[in-house]
């Protein structure tokens, strides 16, 4: 999966891991909500994994169809973080 984001990003630039990680918050948001913190952590970092391992293009196919952000919407979230 990291390699198929990886080849977007070269592509699409960091856009790409934006809308991945919001495509990943929206699909589970349910399992999120319903955890703790530690229980939200060990989500995203072992159980969800596994879960786009089943179908390795699942999330790239979540992440250009649940997520749509224009480039200066991107862009103004990107200066805001930089501040």
């Amino acid at each position: 999966m990291s390699v198929r984001v990886l080849d977007i990003f070269f592509v699409d630039g960091l856009k790409v891991v934006f809308r991945c990680g919001l495509a990943l918050l929206l699909t589970m948001k349910e399992q999120f909500l319903s955890r703790d913190l530690e229980g939200m952590l060990n989500l995203a970092e072992k159980e969800a994994p596994k879960f786009f391992a089943k179908d390795p293009d699942l999330l790239i196919q979540k992440a250009y169809k649940l997520v749509t952000i224009s480039d200066s919407k991107y862009e103004s979230y990107c200066i805001l973080n930089e501040s």
